[in-house]
């Protein structure tokens, strides 16, 4: 008789599981694992427990005041990281987070500083808003002059927790400001005693203020979701204001950080966005930005440390390595693929080309994977389980990609569609032409020109290329500067194939 191996070391095995005694013991508590990750585990890092946050060197330059702007994909943890900077208080280290979901970003677009020219006309309402946020951070802090504190106050009373963006932006009389606020302040205050200050105006005050009171803590202000407003624009001139007010914000950033770095105060304001709008702001300065941006770019390496930071913490564990770590819950078999699957390749490996690289999309396969093997009743994620949460990952892959796209290609499902009829993994750019300018002349669809469509798909990785002398795809989330070339083969991307019908 074969001598039967344990799924998980490949000892000689015992008992009908076809585990050894060993590995049995230990994979009986994956029931309350699988559990777990499906309670704790989320797709939204606001609502996730902080021991799963894992960042090294981007927290490191982000506290040292290295970096000021993060740049990187929907999914891929900036929101996380903005969460961790944000949790960080403590009685030297102040912060604040700018969120801007459901923001009136109107109120921003009619508050420029005619005294500029475009994009410039935004930085004045940006270096307000931090100032602000700075003085009210100012008051928390016992080590400031209480004399100053008292005076701050009485501009942000404590009591007052509206931040609402009218209340920031108020026209403020000079009463409200005191004589003893700044010692520069008494020339102003002469010449307007009579007169309301604006929000402008105010700028120069609480500059003053800030240089002339502020100690040696450290101020974060994180400025995140700029994304709310990133929509189908209705005209050229609301698509020009959200990119302006974008530009003024990080502009400002740039102006606030070097004014206080040459007095080595420790401002520290910090801007989150997503890649592919920050590649459509068009400032003939932007390259000068390169040296204070963290691009979050995520490898199959550092995925791997990501899991095993994880699957520590589920298993109880501090230093399991990621191999360890991944047969506690997959085992060690291979999923086959090709033709006939006569070829083979690890559960992780399978896992990784139905995404893009993000943690997000990995969090939704364990997610997925854990419902399976519950509903299974299995003590390990099996290959084939892994395959049957390919079903559901799919669609969650096409509904991802909807909410970054849709804004820019609001005929998404249309698109799909072409994808879904041509029905192949891999084909030319022609016959998307072809299917394409069908459905705009049975006006089923605005033209946006096929060929410009085709490079929005290959923009958001729902398509790649095909090199003629290389047995490898190119796909935008794997190599940022790749551009789509229409005279090679397109290929859909791995994790849409079952919600595009495609096999």
């Amino acid at each position: 008789m074969k001598e039967r191996k344990c799924k998980v070391c490949s000892k000689k095995s015992s008992g009908k599981y076809v585990y050894c005694s060993e590995c049995y013991t230990k994979i009986k508590t994956n029931y309350s694992i699988f559990n777990t990750i499906q309670k704790e585990w989320k797709l939204e890092a606001k609502q996730e427990d902080s021991k799963y946050f894992y960042f090294v060197n981007e927290v490191e330059a982000i506290l040292s005041g290295e970096k000021s702007m993060v740049i990187g994909r929907k999914g891929e943890g900036k929101t996380a990281l903005a969460q961790y900077i944000y949790s960080q208080s403590n009685c030297n280290v102040f912060t604040e987070k700018m969120t801007f979901k459901n923001f009136p970003f109107n109120i921003i677009y009619s508050l420029i500083d005619k005294n500029f020219t475009r994009p410039n006309q935004y930085i004045s309402i940006w270096k307000y808003l931090i100032y602000t946020t700075i003085c009210k951070q100012m008051i928390k802090n016992q080590n400031i002059d209480k004399e100053i504190t008292n005076q701050l106050t009485k501009i942000f009373p404590i009591t007052d927790k509206n931040n609402n963006l009218s209340r920031l932006i108020e026209t403020y009389t000079i009463k409200d400001f005191g004589f003893q606020i700044m010692s520069s302040g008494v020339n102003i205050s002469r010449e307007k005693v009579k007169t309301e200050i604006s929000w402008i105006e105010a700028i120069d005050i609480f500059e003053d203020t800030i240089r002339n009171y502020i100690d040696d803590a450290k101020y974060y202000i994180v400025f995140d979701e700029l994304d709310e407003d990133y929509k189908e624009f209705r005209d050229e001139q609301e698509r020009t204001n959200y990119f302006d007010m974008l530009t003024g914000l990080f502009k400002a950033i740039q102006d606030v950080r070097y004014l206080f770095e040459d007095q080595n105060k420790n401002i520290f304001p910090i801007v989150f966005l997503r890649t592919d709008i920050y590649n459509q702001i068009t400032y003939s300065d932007k390259n000068k930005w390169s040296d204070s941006i963290i691009n979050i770019i995520w490898t199959p390496d550092k995925l791997k440390e990501l899991i095993r930071h994880r699957l520590n913490i589920l298993c109880g564990t501090k230093s399991l390595s990621f191999d360890e770590c991944w047969r506690q819950i997959f085992g060690s078999g291979k999923l086959g693929y090709g033709l006939r699957k006569y070829k083979s390749m690890s559960s992780f490996e399978y896992i990784l080309r139905s995404t893009q690289n993000r943690p997000r999309d990995f969090i939704k396969y364990f997610q997925e994977c854990a419902k399976q093997a519950l509903n299974s009743n299995t003590l390990l994620v099996t290959p084939k389980l892994v395959r049957e949460a390919d079903n559901e990952f799919s669609e969650y892959m096409k509904r991802e990609i909807i909410d970054e796209m849709y804004a820019v290609l609001p005929e998404y499902e249309d698109i799909f569609s072409i994808l879904s009829l041509i029905r192949k993994q891999t084909f030319k750019p022609s016959e998307f032409v072809e299917k394409y300018e069908q459905m705009v002349d049975d006006r089923l669809i605005t033209d946006r020109g096929a060929e410009k469509v085709l490079k929005l798909l290959f923009d958001f990785s729902v398509i790649g290329n095909v090199p003629a002398i290389k047995n490898q795809a190119i796909f935008k989330y794997e190599k940022e500067s790749a551009k789509f070339n229409f005279k090679e083969n397109i290929i859909v991307h791995r994790g849409l194939y079952k919600a595009l019908q495609i096999f």
